[in-house]
């Protein structure tokens, strides 16, 4: 499969096969954050595949991210950035009337998604939403 190769020698195939190997439920959560602006791997897509600047730019970001060991400090505050708006997108997005029962010595602690948000538990959900993040954009998925 080739695909055409952009002006600088990116080729559109790397977003492709990036983009075809997260999951469906994974598309539509923010993971790059380029100019103050946040990108889904859908958008992403779509902006490579359509040739356009932006897309040669994000593509750009996100090829550099990939092959990425460490990430600098601007991105790492990204990242942050990403994690908690994905994580407040997911529990923002639960049905309503739902709640979430945690069992312990301490006895039963019941949340609703609005007191989740100001929760230890949304900080833990944060750090788990910053590994998804770094697995998508490293190809971990």
């Amino acid at each position: 499969m080739h695909l055409r190769i952009g002006g600088d020698g990116m080729s559109k195939e790397f977003v492709s096969v990036w983009y075809h190997r997260i999951p469906e439920t994974e598309k539509d959560l923010p993971v790059l954050l380029y100019n103050g602006k946040v990108y889904t791997p859908r958008e992403i897509y779509n902006e490579v595949m359509r040739g356009s600047g932006l897309g040669d730019k994000l593509q750009r970001k996100l090829e550099e991210l990939h092959s990425m060991h460490s990430f600098s400090y601007e991105d790492l505050r990204g990242l942050d950035y990403i994690a908690k708006i994905r994580a407040e997108k997911v529990i923002k997005n639960l049905p309503k009337g739902f709640t979430i029962v945690s069992i312990s010595q301490n006895g039963r602690t019941t949340w609703t998604p609005d007191e989740l948000m100001k929760s230890d538990l949304f900080k833990k959900a944060v750090e788990y939403e910053k590994k998804q993040v770094i697995k998508t954009l490293t190809g971990g998925h």
